[in-house]
């Protein structure tokens, strides 16, 4: 719950914000709106193709590596991605494309393996709840990372709304890293 909470947030605040960033940034750039919002859009291809890609390597992935580190692999390159993205001054700079088919990665990654991991561990009688549970999550968290992100865009800076983003997916994959190493300590014990 807690991965979708995060992680499924991601379209909306690349969606939203590196157009909102590029048309605020144009003039800076000398370089119009419309042309920077053509130049967001591409950005948002590039993670959109890097997604549709990934699906069915991350698919592959989480039968032959296991659910939970494909899981806190993909939620470590999305909020890297973001970290990243956070720290680049040029919103036209051709990194940018990196750096979200990094997020587009680790959103494909987030979503199939917090998905698939639901439904293994939910128990059939109760899999529609569990699923639906995990899907409420989704807008909870848009609208949570949204709001806060056009705050931290207004009061802070481009980069601010990004840095919550990845600080969070980190924080996310290193605490179910955390989590998987004291579920094996018990275990052995």
């Amino acid at each position: 719950y807690v991965t979708t909470f995060v992680s499924r947030a991601d379209v909306v605040i690349i969606g939203t914000l590196i157009f909102v960033w590029v048309v605020y940034a144009a003039e800076d750039f000398g370089i119009d709106s419309t042309t920077a919002a053509s130049k967001g859009a591409m950005v948002m291809l590039a993670m959109t193709f890097a997604t549709l890609l990934s699906f069915p390597v991350v698919g592959i992935l989480l039968d032959r590596l296991g659910r939970l580190p494909v899981l806190i692999g993909s939620l470590l390159t999305g909020g890297t991605g973001y970290c990243l993205l956070a720290m680049t001054g040029n919103p036209f700079s051709p990194i940018l494309y990196l750096y979200a088919c990094m997020i587009g990665i680790g959103f494909a990654g987030a979503v199939t393996g917090a998905n698939t991991l639901a439904s293994d561990a939910a128990p059939r009688h109760m899999l529609g709840g569990v699923m639906g549970g995990l899907t409420s999550m989704q807008p909870i968290g848009v609208l949570i990372f949204l709001q806060a992100g056009g705050f931290l865009f207004d009061r802070v800076g481009y980069w601010a709304p990004f840095a919550l983003k990845g600080a969070a997916d980190l924080a996310c994959g290193l605490w179910i890293m955390a989590v998987r190493k004291r579920m094996e300590e018990s275990k052995a014990e």
